[in-house]
Parts: structure tokens; sequence; C-alpha cells
């Protein structure tokens, strides 16, 4: 039986841990953002960074889509302010356009679907 050194377990625990703490913590932040009725940008930039912006940025942007700032997302014209049907950010990230994004991702939840829904209802503001 092959043994594991056990710094090598503890550095992978921390790894764990910390990933755990970050989705707790952004969560909690959608979870709040769900019950305003202003979502800013700042509420959805941490899912947008995380999940399209690696990518989607302004070193190489597929389908001219920069999405690393709040800036180059409206020049990407991906976020039709008021009109989330519109709006080819949920086109693709909820599957209605193909491919599927994030693309090598797994898809983003219907929680993070709804709270891009509803900072582009709300008018896509900073």
């Amino acid at each position: 039986m092959k043994s594991f050194p056990l710094d090598r377990i503890l550095a992978a625990a921390v790894l764990v841990s910390a990933a755990a703490a970050f989705t707790a913590a952004q969560t909690t932040t959608q979870t709040r953002a769900m019950h305003l009725s202003h979502v800013p940008y700042s509420t959805v930039a941490p899912l947008i960074k995380a999940q399209c912006a690696g990518c989607h940025n302004d070193k190489r942007h597929p389908e001219n889509v920069d999405l690393s700032s709040y800036a180059a997302l409206i020049k990407s014209n991906v976020a039709v302010a008021g009109h989330p049907e519109k709006s080819r950010l949920i086109a693709y990230v909820d599957g209605t356009k193909k491919p599927r994004m994030p693309m090598g991702k797994m898809p983003l939840t219907a929680a993070q679907i709804t709270l891009l829904k509803k900072w582009i209802s709300a008018g896509a503001k900073p």
C-alpha cells in the first residue's frame, strides 16, 4: 500500500477548504442580491470573472466578446439593458444558443442565471 506524505494531504485539505469558503461567500453575496431591486455590477462581476473572463478577456476574445470588465462587457454588446431575453450573454449561458457557455466548465446554476437576468433587467448598470 502506497503512503501519502502528510504535507500533501494537508495542502489538499487547505485547498478544498479555501475553495469551499470562496464558493460559500460568493453564493451568500448572490443570494442577498436576489432580494435587491437594483443589482449592481459588483454583485455579478465575480461570477462573470470566474466563469467567463478566463476565455473572454482583453488578451483573447472569441466572437469579439471581452468580459474582463464592465466597460468591455458593455462594448461587446452582450447585455441588452432591460432585456435579458434579447441578451447574448443569457442566451449562451442558459443554452438557448450553442455552444452553451461556459465552454469546458460546469453550466451556470439556475440561481446564477437568474442573478444575471436580474442585473440585466435592472438596466445592466455599473
